[in-house]
């Protein structure tokens, strides 16, 4: 990999510099490697390496939520104790990409800025309702994205990485010279249940063809509120509003589970033009939906990860 020059920022501020200077900005550096290995894109960049910034590396509880920094690398998330306890989902979630060498380096504030629609974590924040901390402001999950219907062309999934060499630029709300200090996301509500699942081509580190994160909770065998997001899909990721309110208020039988899947198919058909594997997602992921609703309802678990 070739790249026009490398910067280990000493601050923040030394990072949101050199960034609005056209720099690239790395923590983990496990797409940036992907990218640079396979085609010459960076020969002209300067690489921003933020990992020794001591407050990015910060996990702290204030105000009913975690804030965790952005350079905390996903193993580390994983071991922490208290964190698995508070926010299982999305553990859970972590747990689910790569493999360990690929935690090892990957950070939690790297893979949201990458902004992949296959993403594993993202589906999981999406649905814990968590906001961005930037170094000028923060912001609602739901609106740092912004459509990228390449990304359904090529992630189908096919090839590995994004296609963009600089993917905050082009997928994110970031300004130039804007960088992500921390994710903040709210504890679930007691006695919320929660699932993931994956859905993948190869066992253990595949990238995601569908995934499902849900929450929420259930008031005598009825549902009282739930959150549903799905990575793989959508030019942007999203939480499934509509799908949630056909659950409301019903014990989600197998009537009420047909009109969730109905409601995703409606959905998805907006995407059958520039969804690659359009036809397959098409019919699996209701079906998959449908399994992840029934699980919840019962208080069980899906399978960890099975290949296609």
């Amino acid at each position: 990999m070739k790249a026009g020059g490398y910067l280990r920022a000493a601050s923040l501020a030394d990072a949101a510099s050199a960034r609005a200077r056209g720099g690239i900005v790395i923590a983990g550096g496990t797409d940036i490697m992907v990218k640079g290995r396979s085609r010459n894109i960076y020969a002209d960049k300067v690489l921003v390496d933020v990992s020794g910034i001591g407050e990015l590396h910060l996990v702290g509880e204030r105000g009913g939520a975690i804030e965790i920094g952005a350079a905390c690398t996903l193993s580390g998330l994983c071991a922490d104790r208290a964190l698995r306890e508070r926010l299982p989902l999305l553990v859970d979630a972590m747990e689910h990409v790569g493999g360990v060498q690929t935690r090892n380096r990957a950070t939690i504030g790297g893979n949201v800025v990458n902004a992949c629609p296959a993403s594993d974590i993202i589906p999981a924040l999406m649905v814990l309702d968590a906001s961005v901390r930037t170094t000028a402001r923060t912001i609602p999950l739901a609106d740092f994205f912004v459509d990228c219907p390449h990304c359904l062309k090529h992630e189908g999934m096919y090839v590995r990485s994004c296609l963009f060499p600089d993917a905050a630029s082009k997928k994110t709300v970031l300004e130039p010279g804007e960088l992500v200090r921390s994710l903040i996301v709210p504890l679930p509500r007691a006695g919320s249940r929660h699932l993931f699942y994956k859905l993948a081509r190869t066992q253990n580190i595949g990238l995601a063809c569908v995934n499902l994160a849900l929450i929420g909770t259930l008031l005598g065998g009825v549902v009282e509120g739930l959150s549903i997001s799905m990575g793989g899909l959508f030019p942007r990721p999203c939480t499934l509003d509509g799908c949630s309110a056909v659950l409301r208020g019903t014990s989600a039988d197998v009537s009420t589970l047909d009109r969730v899947k109905a409601a995703l198919a409606e959905k998805l058909a907006a995407e059958s033009g520039a969804l690659v594997d359009y036809g397959y997602k098409s019919r699996v992921a209701p079906a998959l939906l449908a399994d992840g609703i029934a699980a919840f309802m019962a208080g069980e678990t899906l399978e960890r990860k099975r290949r296609i």
